[in-house]
């Protein structure tokens, strides 16, 4: 039989996101990031692609002649969507550049 320490180890659960910005990034925009967030005990937060710049970029139909940049956040504490485009909103991203979807979101 499995003690309690146990049992709480295997049920250890995160909270995967992706969140993909429009235009170009400010310099040390990811450690800013993780800087807000940290709060929230990231375990992973990376880039993981960069689209070329195209004429209507995929989930920002209002974004024209502009690249997106795609990372992959992992936390242990649970956070919202909303709320991390508020988290990015205070790091001077307005919201028509930015989308955050959770693991579980369409």
């Amino acid at each position: 039989m499995k003690s309690f320490k146990e049992y709480l180890a295997e049920s250890k659960k995160v909270y995967n996101f992706k969140i993909k910005v429009a235009g170009e990034l400010p310099e040390n925009f990811q450690d800013g990031l993780k800087n807000v967030l940290d709060r929230y005990s990231i375990v992973t937060l990376e880039e993981i692609a960069k689209t070329p710049i195209q004429k209507l970029p995929l989930d920002f139909p209002e974004m024209e002649n502009s690249e997106v940049t795609v990372f992959e956040m992992i936390t242990e504490y649970p956070i919202t969507s909303p709320e991390i485009q508020q988290y990015l909103n205070e790091l001077g991203i307005s919201s028509n550049r930015v989308r955050v979807r959770g693991a579980a979101e369409p």
